[in-house]
């Protein structure tokens, strides 16, 4: 099995895939020949919804960041093959996230960032997530890094690694784990 949902946030392979029907062609190369097969792709969408889950797996983080910047894409993705239920961000006037943390950087230097600064009447967004669907937040790591939440510090340029958590294991009502990932790129 691959999963495109995965590969589709990899290298040069451009951006997450969002939900829908897509048409596909896939093509198998091999010293014996090449096979062609067509096939209906369905991604299913995330859906708000106050719901409930008591798993601590089945879920995958997936991450992308964009070219040229300091924005990253961050996803929850369901691998199982049945629903899932997490705390997908805080609406605070804007996202907020209690769950994910960023490490930028060398063993030499690591910036952690926090995704949860200051706020009042804030409320968490839970999501569903069927099999195959993607919970997707896209955060401005410069930005976050300047908060002083953040200590006001500065993101480093060049080649680094960024390694995301997803740390839900406090929760009791929806999905309880932890999800890690480290993403390589060049940060302006």
């Amino acid at each position: 099995m691959i999963d495109l949902a995965f590969w589709a946030t990899r290298a040069d392979n451009g951006a997450p895939l969002e939900a829908g029907t897509y048409d596909t062609a896939i093509t198998w190369k091999a010293p014996s020949g090449t096979l062609t097969g067509k096939a209906t792709l369905v991604i299913p969408a995330s859906v708000d919804k106050r719901c409930t889950d008591a798993t601590p797996t089945g879920l995958v983080l997936l991450a992308r960041v964009h070219p040229k910047s300091a924005t990253v894409d961050v996803g929850i993705h369901n691998v199982d093959t049945k629903p899932h239920c997490i705390a997908a961000y805080v609406h605070a006037g804007e996202r907020h996230h209690d769950w994910l943390t960023a490490r930028i950087g060398t063993t030499a230097k690591v910036i952690e960032l926090q995704f949860d600064d200051a706020r009042t009447k804030a409320g968490i967004a839970y999501q569903e997530l069927a099999p195959g669907a993607t919970s997707w937040t896209t955060w401005d790591l410069a930005a976050w890094t300047k908060r002083t939440r953040n200590k006001a510090q500065t993101l480093p340029s060049g080649s680094t690694g960024i390694q995301l958590t997803y740390d839900a294991r406090r929760e009791t009502t929806v999905w309880r784990g932890l999800l890690d990932l480290t993403v390589y790129a060049t940060l302006p």
